[in-house]
């Protein structure tokens, strides 16, 4: 099974075949299309961070894969992967495309039936690796891994 998506379309309208050898589909925001929101007259999206969590499935760490680079248009400075086996968490994070900071060889180490994953869009902080989630913490209990939209204040 592949672990890259092999069909669909780029936000430019280019269909993967379309690309050049190695060349990752560069995904951004769509502009000028009015959005409504509640108590808001600007028409721009207001989509920042992607956020996406896969529980039960043999190949969890592939399908956070797979929706993140499906919503790689909700952050494009980093992206991270933390996956379960059930007795160890097995982290990947990088700066850049989601394509780019997981190669192949990556995803087939996140093994595991849970997976949670992140895309950045930064609000706050400087696009460093260590402001890439999801954030993982050892404690006297064990390990935890999280991910969240939004800002941790006073942490």
């Amino acid at each position: 099974m592949s672990c890259r998506p092999t069909c669909g379309r780029t936000a430019q309208g280019a269909t993967p075949s379309d690309l050049a050898p190695g060349q990752s589909p560069r995904l951004r925001p769509a502009e000028g299309r009015a959005v409504e929101a509640l108590g808001s007259a600007d028409d721009r999206f207001h989509e920042e961070c992607a956020v996406v969590g896969i529980h039960g499935h043999a190949e969890a760490g592939n399908l956070a894969y797979l929706g993140l680079y499906s919503m790689q248009h909700r952050g494009q400075e980093g992206s991270g992967i933390v996956s379960s086996n059930g007795e160890a968490l097995i982290s990947h994070r990088g700066l850049g495309l989601v394509a780019d900071v997981f190669p192949e060889a990556v995803i087939r180490r996140l093994v595991g039936d849970a997976a949670i994953g992140h895309n950045r869009y930064s609000t706050a902080g400087e696009t460093l690796l260590r402001n890439t989630q999801p954030l993982v913490a050892e404690y006297s209990l064990g390990s935890l891994a999280v991910c969240h939209n939004g800002n941790l204040v006073n942490a």
